[in-house]
C-alpha cells in the first residue's frame, strides 16, 4: 500500500518488499517491516525489521542481513533489528504495522528512561 512507504532521505521504500526478501531467509517464520523516525531529522525514518525467529535460530538474523546487503540498496536495508517471538498474525492472518511500530516505540524510550 501507498501508506504503507517507508520514507528514507526522500526516498519511498517499499517495506513488502523487504518482508519478501526476509520471509525467504531460512529460521525466519514472520517478519514485518515499517520505519520509525530518525534522531536525524534530514534522514526522514529508519527501516525497521521484526522478526519471529524459529528456535534455536539466533544466526538467523546475521543470515538475514547478508541477503539483504545482496538485494537491496543499502537506503533499503534495516537499519534496527528487533527478535520477538511474539510476532504472530492476527485471526485475519494480518500483521499490524501500527501496533507494532508503536511497540517498538515504547521498547525505545523504555531503555531511555
Amino acid at each position: 500500500r501507498r501508506d504503507d512507504l517507508i520514507n528514507v532521505a526522500g526516498r519511498k521504500i517499499s517495506p513488502a518488499r523487504i518482508e519478501s526478501i526476509l520471509v525467504r531467509v531460512p529460521g525466519i517464520r514472520h517478519a514485518l517491516v515499517f520505519g520509525c523516525p530518525s534522531p536525524n531529522p534530514t534522514r526522514g525514518d529508519e527501516i525497521v525489521a521484526v522478526v519471529n525467529l524459529e528456535p534455536d535460530e539466533a544466526e538467523t538474523i546475521g543470515t538475514a542481513i547478508r541477503a539483504m546487503a545482496n538485494q537491496l540498496a543499502p537506503h533499503e536495508c534495516p537499519r534496527h533489528w528487533w527478535s520477538c517471538p511474539e510476532l504472530e498474525p492476527d485471526v485475519r492472518g494480518k500483521l499490524s504495522r501500527s501496533q507494532w511500530r508503536e511497540r517498538f516505540l515504547q521498547s525505545r524510550s523504555d531503555e531511555v528512561e
